[in-house]
Order: C-alpha cells, then sequence, then structure tokens
C-alpha cells in the first residue's frame, strides 16, 4: 500500500447544498424521482464521512506502525562493529548526496527534444474538439447526444471553452465510482445541444465519424476495435437501408438511431449487450409508419385551424 503523505484529518466536507454540486446531487439520486434534495445532499455527506474514517484510520495506523518500527529500532542494541560500519556506510551515504547534488547544480539544463516529422504538414482543416463533458460520457460508457460530435456541437464547446478560462470545479463520479475534481463545464451538459432526434440523417453521420474518432483515441481498454466495429456496421447499414428511398425515411433511420443506441448504453450498463448490426426491420418500419402518421394528424390538424381563422374572418 503507498505510504499516506498527510493527515486526512483536518479536512472538511464539502458544502454539497451549493450550486457547484447540483450535478452530483442528481447522479446521488440515481434516477430516483421520489428522493429530495435534501436526501441526496445527505446520502453524499454520509458517503463522504464514510470514506473520510477510512482515509484517516489508515493514517493513524501508518503512523503507529513507523512509531512502533522506531522504537523497536531504537531499542535493539547494536555490536560495536556494525555500529562502525552503520557510521561508515552514513557517512558515505552523505558524502555521495553532497556530490551529487553539486553535480545536478553544475550541469547545463537539458531541453526537452521537439519531436516532429520533417515531411508532414499541418492538416488543411483541423479535427473539431468535442466537449470534455461529451468525452466523460464516453469514458464512463455512457449514452451522450451525438450533436456532440458535429461541427455546430464542437463549435459550442470550443465557445464554451473560450469564455471559461478560469472554471469553477465540480465533483464528478466516473464508471469506476471514484469522484474526481473536475471544471464544471466538463460535468455539465452544454446549452443549445440538439436531441438526436432532431438532427438530419447527414448531420448524424458526420457526428458518428468524429465519435468513434474519438473513442479509438480514447484506446483500446475502453472501447475495443470489435466494438467500434459493431458500431460501424449499426451505422452503416442504417445508411445504406432501404427505407431511405421512402419519403420519411431519413427521419425513419435518425428516430431508430436515436432510441436503439440509448438502449444499447442501458443495456451494455447491466452486462446485456446486444449487436447493434442487427437492423430490426419490424421496428424500423414501425418508427416510419408512426411518423406518417403524425405527420398527417399535423396536416389535419393545421388546415382545421386555416378553416377557423376563415370562419372567424367571415
Amino acid at each position: 500500500m503507498p505510504r499516506i503523505k498527510t493527515d486526512p484529518s483536518g479536512e472538511t466536507c464539502p458544502d454539497f447544498s451549493g450550486e457547484i454540486f447540483e450535478d452530483m446531487c442528481n447522479m446521488a439520486k440515481g434516477g430516483n424521482e421520489q428522493m429530495t434534495d435534501e436526501e441526496a445532499i445527505n446520502k453524499l455527506v454520509t458517503t463522504w464521512h464514510a470514506t473520510q474514517q477510512k482515509k484517516v484510520a489508515a493514517w493513524e495506523a501508518q503512523v503507529q506502525a513507523e512509531n512502533e518500527e522506531r522504537q523497536r529500532q531504537q531499542q535493539e542494541p547494536n555490536p560495536p562493529e556494525q555500529n562502525d560500519g552503520k557510521q561508515r556506510r552514513d557517512n558515505r551515504r552523505q558524502q555521495e548526496a553532497a556530490e551529487n547534488q553539486e553535480e545536478e547544480e553544475t550541469r547545463p539544463i537539458k531541453a526537452k527534444p521537439f519531436i516532429f516529422n520533417p515531411n508532414v504538414g499541418i492538416d488543411t482543416m483541423p479535427l473539431n474538439r468535442p466537449a470534455q463533458y461529451a468525452i466523460n460520457k464516453l469514458k464512463d460508457k455512457e449514452y451522450v447526444e451525438i450533436d456532440y460530435f458535429t461541427p455546430h456541437g464542437c463549435s459550442l464547446a470550443q465557445g464554451k471553452c473560450s469564455t471559461n478560462s478560469t472554471d469553477t470545479l465540480g465533483l464528478r463520479t466516473g464508471a469506476n465510482g471514484i469522484i474526481v475534481l473536475q471544471p464544471l463545464s466538463a460535468i455539465k451538459p452544454l446549452k443549445n445541444i440538439c436531441q438526436d432526434t432532431e438532427l438530419t440523417w447527414g448531420k448524424v453521420n458526420v457526428a458518428r465519424h468524429a465519435m468513434m474518432r474519438q473513442m479509438l483515441e480514447l484506446g483500446k481498454t475502453l472501447w475495443s476495435a470489435h466494438i467500434i466495429q459493431v458500431l460501424s456496421n449499426f451505422f452503416g447499414c442504417l445508411d445504406a437501408h432501404p427505407i431511405r428511398e421512402e419519403e420519411y425515411g431519413d427521419k425513419a433511420i435518425v428516430k431508430y438511431q436515436a432510441i436503439v443506441r440509448r438502449e444499447w448504453y442501458n443495456h451494455m450498463e447491466v452486462g446485456r449487450g446486444m449487436n447493434l448490426g442487427i437492423i430490426n426491420d419490424n421496428l424500423l418500419k414501425q418508427i416510419c409508419q408512426d411518423i406518417v402518421i403524425q405527420k398527417g394528424s399535423d396536416c389535419t390538424e393545421e388546415v382545421s385551424n386555416i378553416q377557423i381563422q376563415g370562419k372567424e374572418h367571415d
């Protein structure tokens, strides 16, 4: 176990009722809509105190063990020859430490080499970077709106970064349960991000490449090549699906993508993953029919409103 460097007994519990901990309170509720804010705050406080007690106990155990070891060494008498040998070793170590320090002080500072490929130029169009909030969602293997990976979403993230050079810090609970301190902008969703169903298929198609590229950057320990290939097959099958030839086909596959991808994350969370690449044609057709019916209903309602307005003018 690594040595604890500082005494944690002086640490104080954060005020979880503050605005910066609003997201933490929502995470503490865990989807339980009946839990009040006060109950969520109490839950966070209880968790903090339980963790703090363990840290203090570990510190006290370490101090006690070090004191006992120090007393044991002081009580053990050393033979004269061992004392002489120990003294010589101590003197030698002190001399070597002094020589090393002198050498470090006189040694010129070596600059870190700047490595680059002389045959590679900068990209014509540098890649857009999504918001840290979206990257955190990918790290935690949680659903995130795909608009975060469109040029629109990346532009919103860039604007957010430029206006928050000194950001307030907040707490985030990762997939492994560890609570980490991060800028508040990294744990709060961006405003004006569109829901998946509000996008066109063209925008989804652009964003999915950026999303999978970000998954690759996070590494195969989080997102294996097999999982990324499954996602690629999923979007590829939708892109080539014959339902796109129908009037509302693109709207149907956009909505199908939104529903199924969210369900996929929910199933993965409980260890019941499914193959996204197997398209459920019955569900896709039903979604398309629902869109057609809704469009017809909207047109009927619009005509009815026009007729009512005409009668009022008469």
